[in-house]
């Protein structure tokens, strides 16, 4: 018997490791594209809801200090005290 012959069964059984093992792969890295892709999805749709969230709060803050400006300066001490300032 020649040792470089193989048997049929083991040319299947490599045949069908290769196949199984192809197969699993391209499942594999079809499954990691996959999730890949959600997880960026999820990662924009966070980082924008926070971006928003932020430039609420920033906006809330400038309207507050606009607010507190307009009380400063409305205030009639203050303006005497502004008045008085200049004549001196």
């Amino acid at each position: 018997m020649n040792p470089r012959k193989t048997s049929i069964r083991s040319k299947l059984t490599i045949t069908l490791v290769a196949l199984v093992l192809l197969t699993t792969s391209a499942m594999n890295w079809l499954a990691f594209d996959y999730s890949r892709g959600l997880l960026l999805d999820q990662i924009h749709a966070h980082l924008d809801t926070i971006a928003h969230d932020r430039a609420a709060r920033i906006q809330a803050f400038i309207e507050r200090q606009h607010e507190r400006v307009q009380l400063v300066s409305s205030r009639t001490r203050l303006r005497k005290y502004l008045a008085d300032a200049l004549d001196h």
